[in-house]
C-alpha cells in the first residue's frame, strides 16, 4: 500500500485568488496518517529565529532532503517515515504535482524539512523567495483547537489582518502554495500547551 494517496492532488482544484493555492484532505488513509503522527521525528532539529525587516518567525527545523547537497538524512527514521519520503521524491508524485499546478518539477532542484512550532512561535507575513516555485505543507496534529493559533494564513496583501482564508494545521490536511508576488502568508502566533506542537513537513521546489 502507498503511504500517500497521489490522486487527491488532482481532486482539489487550484484556488485562483489572491493566488493559486489549495487545501486538500485526507492525503493519507487513517491509520497510516496515525502511524506517520506516532512516528513524526523527534530530533535533531535546529531553532530557526530571525527578526529582519523582510520576515520575522521563531520555530524548529529539521532537514531530510536537499537535491542540491545530495544529502538525504533518514537513517533514524521509521520504516513507514522513510517510505513517506521515498514517495514524494517518486517519478509518480512528480508527475501528478506537475500536471495539477501546470508546471514541469523536473527541471526544479527539491527540499524536504520537518518543522515544529512550540507555544510562542510565528511566521510574519511575507512572499517566498522569487526562486522558491512551489512547496507544499503536510500536518502531522492529532488534534488542534482553533484556540492555540498557529493557523496558516492565506492574505490578500502584507497587512497581518487582511485574510482571505484560515487554514488550521489540523488533521490529515495539507496545502500547496504556487509562489508568486503577490502570494503572501503567515503563520498566526502560537499559544498551545507545552506539551504541543504545530508539526508539519515541508516540501519545496527550487529554482536551480
Amino acid at each position: 500500500m502507498n503511504i500517500l494517496n497521489t490522486n487527491k492532488v488532482a481532486q482539489v482544484p487550484l484556488n485562483e485568488t489572491p493566488y493559486r493555492y489549495a487545501k486538500i484532505r485526507n492525503m493519507f488513509e487513517t491509520n497510516l496518517y496515525n502511524q506517520l503522527c506516532n512516528e513524526y521525528p523527534s530530533v535533531d532539529f535546529t531553532h530557526c529565529e530571525t527578526l529582519s525587516q523582510a520576515k520575522t518567525y521563531s520555530m524548529y527545523m529539521r532537514q531530510l532532503f536537499d537535491s542540491r547537497k545530495k544529502n538525504i538524512k533518514i537513517d533514524n527514521l521509521s520504516e513507514c517515515w522513510s517510505r513517506f519520503i521515498n514517495e514524494l521524491l517518486s517519478k509518480e508524485y512528480q508527475q501528478a504535482l506537475s500536471h495539477h499546478t501546470q508546471k514541469d518539477l523536473s527541471q526544479y532542484a527539491i527540499e524536504i524539512n520537518c518543522w515544529q512550532y512550540p507555544s510562542g512561535g510565528w511566521l510574519s507575513p511575507h512572499t517566498d523567495k522569487p526562486e522558491k516555485i512551489i512547496s507544499q505543507l503536510f500536518y502531522f496534529n492529532e488534534q488542534w483547537q482553533d484556540a492555540w493559533g498557529g493557523e496558516f494564513r492565506v492574505l490578500n496583501s502584507a497587512e497581518e489582518d487582511d485574510i482571505h482564508e484560515i487554514i488550521y494545521p489540523e488533521r490529515n490536511t495539507s496545502v500547496i502554495l504556487v509562489r508568486s508576488n503577490n502570494s503572501w502568508h503567515s503563520v498566526a502566533p502560537l499559544t498551545c500547551p507545552p506539551h504541543i506542537n504545530r508539526r508539519l513537513l515541508q516540501i519545496i521546489y527550487w529554482q536551480k
